[in-house]
């Protein structure tokens, strides 16, 4: 798997992200026409329940980096946290003056005020933006994953996709059977335990290039016009069969990565998800405030749910652009500063 095909799956992962925490609650049906509808459900949320962009992210996190690790040992982890982090600061300080500006009262301010703010800045407790609640167990693995990496690499491929998905399927069923009652009240005790979560995902995607799964698949397939457009097929089964039971999402994610960058793509589909994956990260940490905090009445006024999606994703990429141009220079400043 090429950058470019990592981008253009990064670019499937948060266009998921978005349809998923615009559609997915029930609550919102009336306010926007349906594609398609089954009695009282939509085939939005039909495929939001289809849809698990952390799962992508977290693979092809691991690809990337057990990628470097190998080349060249990851010795600029820190200055990639840190980039992140930079980003996610300056896009929720920002929203969070407009929030002030707008007089919307959506930021919860119990507590001391700088308790607040640093809970809310390092992930700990991201109730400005709820939808980050992913960051600080991602940053923790990626900070992790050189000795991680040295570990699973002592392991036989097989017994390391066996027990990746075993782990999975443990930690899911902790998180359904326990996860309202223990996990959820005790915000501590919810950030151990999400790394252990998360971990089968990154695992999986470092295993596929462990062991060139992209290139064995790419190369059984072929590229005749059946073999691809049974390959496509495939992944619809793999939609819809995660829709009715979740907790396969672990492997279909993997499934769909390998299947989805070894199927052929016109070039402007190609390039569409490759602009939008170099952004992913910045329209990750902006997307909530847009359609889900400040602006939901506005997006929603679109009225049709391909409308909403392709609105909310062409604002968060083009503020993406702004945030980008802005945190560039410190950027660097940190990057040489971690570097030296």
């Amino acid at each position: 798997m090429t950058k470019n095909e990592t981008q253009q799956m990064k670019g499937v992962a948060i266009l998921m992200m978005l349809f998923g925490h615009l559609f997915s609650e029930t609550w919102k049906i009336g306010s926007y026409q349906s594609l398609i509808s089954f009695g009282d459900t939509t085939i939005e949320q039909f495929l939001c329940t289809a849809f698990n962009p952390v799962a992508f992210f977290l693979l092809l996190s691991g690809f990337g980096l057990h990628f470097v690790y190998k080349k060249m040992g990851d010795r600029h982890r820190c200055s990639r946290v840190a980039k992140v982090y930079i980003h996610y600061i300056f896009i929720s300080s920002l929203f969070v003056v407009i929030a002030l500006l707008l007089g919307k009262s959506v930021l919860p301010t119990e507590g001391e005020i700088v308790t607040n703010i640093l809970n809310n800045w390092v992930g700990l407790n991201p109730r400005w933006n709820p939808h980050a609640w992913f960051l600080l167990p991602f940053s923790i693995l990626s900070l992790v994953s050189p000795w991680l990496f040295r570990w699973i690499d002592r392991i036989k491929p097989w017994w390391i996709f066996v027990g990746a998905l075993f782990w999975g399927l443990c930690t899911s069923f902790v998180v359904s059977r326990f996860g309202s009652e223990y996990l959820y009240p005790n915000r501590w005790l919810y950030n151990i335990f999400l790394p252990f979560h998360l971990a089968p995902s990154l695992v999986l995607g470092a295993l596929i290039h462990r062991c060139g799964l992209i290139r064995r698949t790419r190369s059984s397939i072929g590229k005749t016009a059946i073999a691809q457009l049974g390959g496509y097929l495939f992944i619809i089964v793999l939609i819809v069969a995660v829709s009715f039971f979740h907790p396969l999402s672990i492997l279909y994610s993997f499934c769909f990565t390998i299947l989805f960058v070894s199927l052929h793509k016109s070039a402007w589909i190609s390039k569409g998800l490759a602009l939008l994956g170099e952004h992913s990260m910045n329209m990750w940490f902006i997307h909530g405030w847009l359609c889900c905090t400040l602006f939901m009445d506005f997006f929603f006024s679109f009225h049709y749910s391909l409308l909403i999606w392709a609105a909310t994703a062409i604002v968060s990429l083009l503020l993406s652009y702004v945030a980008n141009w802005i945190c560039a220079p410190l950027d660097r400043w940190v990057g040489k500063v971690l570097a030296s």
